[in-house]
C-alpha cells in the first residue's frame, strides 16, 4: 500500500470508529445500558479470586497514565528519522483531553467503590463521570502502534492478533476490578480506534516508525 492509500483507509476507519463512539456516548448518556452494565459487571466478578486480582491489578498497570506516557515517549523517539514523527504523540495527548471531556459531558457514574477489587495505584483524577475509560483509549492507541510497527518488521499478523488479544483483557481487567462499566471500556476502545487510525491518516511513516513505506521505496527504482 502507498501512503495514500494508508491514509484514505485509515481515514474512513477514523470516521467509522468516531461515529460508533459517539453513538455509545449517546445511548450511555441516555442511561440506556445502565442495566447491561450491571449484568456484565456481575459476570465478570463471578469468578473472582485473589489470584485473579493481582494479574488484573499488573495488567491494568500497564494501560495507567503513567506507563503509556513514556511508553508513547519512547515510540516517538525511535521514530524520531520518520517525517512528522511527532504526530502520534500531538494525538495521544487530544485524545486524554477528549477523555476528559467526556467523563465531564457523559453522565455516567462509575460502579460503586463496595464492588472495587485490587489495590489503587498511580494519579486518580476526581471526575464527574466514568465514560469513556482512559486506560482502555491509551492502551488502544498505545498498543495499536506497537503492534503495527511489529507486523511491519516480522511481516506476521499474530501481532495485531495479539495486541486485539490484549486490549480485550484490558478492558476485562478493568471491569473485572470495578474501576469501569462495560460500556465504559467499549467506548475507550472506540475512541483509542478512532485516535490510532487518525494517526495513520496523518502520518503513517510516524506511526510505522520508517523513513518511506516499502511501496513507495520500490516505485522509486
Amino acid at each position: 500500500m502507498s501512503a495514500t492509500q494508508w491514509r484514505v483507509a485509515a481515514g474512513a476507519w477514523c470516521l467509522v470508529l468516531g461515529g460508533l463512539f459517539l453513538w455509545l456516548s449517546a445511548n450511555v448518556g441516555g442511561r440506556r445500558l445502565a442495566v447491561n452494565d450491571v449484568l456484565l459487571l456481575q459476570m465478570a466478578q463471578s469468578i473472582a479470586n485473589p489470584v485473579l486480582d493481582g494479574v488484573a491489578f499488573v495488567c491494568s498497570l500497564l494501560a495507567s497514565a503513567e506507563i503509556a506516557t513514556v511508553i508513547m515517549l519512547v515510540l516517538t523517539w525511535q521514530a524520531r528519522r520518520s517525517p512528522y514523527f511527532w504526530v502520534p504523540l500531538v494525538v495521544y495527548v487530544l485524545l486524554n483531553a477528549v477523555e476528559l471531556a467526556g467523563k465531564a459531558l457523559v453522565p455516567q457514574p462509575g460502579p460503586p467503590l463496595a464492588l472495587h477489587r485490587g489495590p489503587m495505584f498511580g494519579v486518580e483524577l476526581s471526575t464527574a463521570g466514568s465514560f469513556p475509560s482512559g486506560h482502555m483509549s491509551r492502551a488502544t492507541l498505545v498498543y495499536g502502534v506497537i503492534a503495527l510497527r511489529l507486523w511491519l518488521r516480522r511481516r506476521s499478523y499474530n501481532w495485531l492478533w495479539g495486541c486485539i488479544l490484549w486490549i480485550w483483557f484490558l478492558g476485562f481487567t478493568r471491569v473485572y476490578l470495578a474501576d469501569h462499566w462495560p460500556a465504559d471500556v467499549a467506548g475507550g476502545i472506540l475512541l483509542g480506534g478512532a485516535a490510532l487510525a487518525l494517526c495513520l491518516a496523518l502520518s503513517p511513516l510516524a506511526v510505522l516508525g520508517i523513513q518511506a513505506l516499502p511501496a513507495d521505496e520500490s516505485r522509486k527504482r
